[in-house]
């Protein structure tokens, strides 16, 4: 029997009464998001698949309603369509891309256009979610509302990336055309000026064949800024890793639209996942991504087939090289990381063969700190429900992760929701802890490299400011996580105070919307191995 030390899954209820049967989540979550409305200080998980048949010329998304928050468990949104929707091409957000806006906007881009069937073709228009609306069938609405015609991309994007820039900018790559063809343009949508800006130089266009590909802004180090592209497959098959500089736009003349970063990683990783791990406060220099899993061509098996291994670069090293990491216990692709309130990666889902065979239930937990940085890798518990593709995990505020969709072939696992409680929430008398509340924080809206406050009720050691989750086909295209310096300046009538600076620029923490956990040090766990984290609070990082 596992110990509660390794964690716990729980099965979302109905009525969130544990006596009543599995709640069916109405939709599939290829799509997961965390919605916050600062208006009311509440969170939602919006989720999706997006392509199911619609009901008259609307298709519809579900929010899951935390259990501290309503009785109501599920309510719907609908997208809506633009006039009379030219044929087939109805909101299908179904395999597009999507990233949180620095006001907290949900930004999509991209989509099936038509039915969702072979050839899969890209929808050339994007939607944003408001949270703050209330009324649910109003806070979808598409890029150029209230207009009667929306404001198109260049052409159609099915799998597509997009990426939350330091500047407040949503980089769009990748993805298949109308045609469809591989989509090489890079796209970037402005809010501010609402026009797309194209980067149409020849030396501009994408130099991998990839879909979906793992991006990340580089946080430090002669790369800073720019958005490293870490598991590109090209189509001559070599494994090389790109930066791309967003912000140049001209004949290169010493700067460069595209980079190669290091030797060639390891292993192709095909559907593998990629983290940009926890970034440290200065004078750190790390900015290390891990890539695990992913899957190649094995002639012995006729199909494809993943591996169990793991790599780690740090972008901040003067001449950046991938080093082997810990291998996982299963070989997996399709699967899900998330990073946690204590800076490990919890790992779930996913499969060994293909897209729907061999699915691996057990999670994993990868610790970058031990041994030396190289990082280890621990075993977990295993899911009730079979998780491969298009299944999603997102942290929540509780610092416990929501799970949800997979595609599978003999149950219905995608229709339900469970809920992962790490060990962290058990190491103690009893295996209950007593968590540190945040009492007091002195502003919802903090500046870069300038210092806030907060009080809490027992000491702490750490505090992490974590992205909003908004994660589909194995990669989280919004996870970011900063550690912070929190310095104590007091107790005052059993009351903790601490002065915590801020990241110090966009490119470590690009602008929007975080969740502040803090943490105990581990000497308030029984087994002194767990630091124990708040339930978090949102701040928003202002926009310079």
């Amino acid at each position: 029997m596992a110990s509660l030390l390794d964690g716990r899954w729980e099965t979302v209820r109905i009525g969130n009464n544990p006596d009543n049967g599995a709640l069916n989540s109405q939709r599939t979550a290829v799509h997961a998001c965390l919605a916050y409305n600062p208006n009311d200080d509440t969170w939602k998980v919006l989720y999706y698949r997006g392509g199911e048949p619609p009901v008259e010329t609307y298709i519809t998304t579900r929010m899951w309603h935390p259990p501290s928050e309503s009785a109501t468990q599920i309510t719907a949104q609908t997208i809506p369509g633009w006039g009379t929707p030219p044929t087939g091409e109805l909101p299908r957000l179904f395999c597009g891309g999507h990233a949180f806006m620095h006001d907290g906007r949900l930004f999509a881009a991209g989509g099936n256009l038509g039915l969702v069937a072979y050839p899969f073709k890209g929808l050339k228009y994007a939607y944003i979610f408001d949270p703050k609306i209330v009324d649910e069938n109003s806070k979808w609405s598409y890029l150029g509302y209230p207009s009667p015609t929306p404001i198109p991309m260049q052409d159609g994007r099915w799998y597509p990336t997009v990426t939350l820039l330091s500047n407040g900018w949503l980089l769009v790559m990748s993805g298949f055309t109308v045609q469809p063809t591989l989509n090489r343009l890079p796209e970037i949508w402005n809010p501010d000026t609402q026009d797309w800006i194209q980067r149409t130089h020849p030396e501009a266009q994408m130099p991998f064949h990839t879909l979906y590909p793992a991006a990340h802004v580089v946080p430090r180090g002669e790369l800073q800024g720019k958005v490293f592209y870490p598991m590109p497959i090209a189509t001559s098959g070599l494994r090389q890793s790109y930066v791309f500089d967003p912000y140049f736009d001209g004949v290169p003349n010493g700067q460069y639209y595209w980079k190669t970063i290091a030797g060639e990683s390891n292993i192709i990783r095909d559907d593998g996942c990629s983290v940009l791990l926890p970034i440290k406060p200065s004078p750190n220099n790390d900015a290390k991504v891990f890539i695990f899993g992913g899957k190649k061509y094995d002639a012995a098996f006729g199909t494809q087939v993943a591996n169990n291994t793991a790599e780690l670069i740090n972008l901040g090293d003067e001449k950046p090289e991938w080093v082997p990491a810990p291998s996982l216990a299963f070989a997996r692709n399709h699967a899900n990381a998330v990073i946690l309130p204590d800076g490990k990666v919890f790992i779930t889902g996913g499969n060994q063969i293909y897209l729907r065979e061999g699915a691996v239930t057990s999670a994993e937990l990868f610790d970058p700190e031990a041994n030396g940085g190289l990082g280890s890798m621990k075993l977990l518990p295993p899911t009730s429900y079979t998780r491969m593709y298009h299944s999603t995990a997102i942290l929540l505020p509780d610092a416990t992760v929501w799970v949800g969709g997979g595609d599978t072939l003999s149950d219905q696992s995608s229709d339900y929701i469970e809920i992962y409680k790490p060990g962290y929430l058990f190491d103690g008398p009893g295996n209950t802890v007593q968590r540190p509340q945040i009492i007091a924080i002195s502003t919802s809206e903090i500046d870069y490299d300038r210092p806030f406050t907060i009080q809490t009720d027992v000491p702490i050691d750490m505090a992490i400011l974590i992205s909003l989750g908004a994660t589909t086909h194995a990669f989280d295209q919004n996870q970011r996580a900063v550690l912070l310096t929190a310095t104590q300046i007091g107790p005052i009538n059993s009351v903790y105070h601490y002065e915590i600076t801020a990241p110090e620029k966009p490119d470590i923490a690009p602008p929007g919307y975080y969740m502040l956990f803090v943490l105990r040090p581990k000497s308030a766990s029984t087994t002194g191995t767990n630091r124990i984290p708040s339930i978090a609070k949102f701040l928003k990082l202002k926009l310079e």
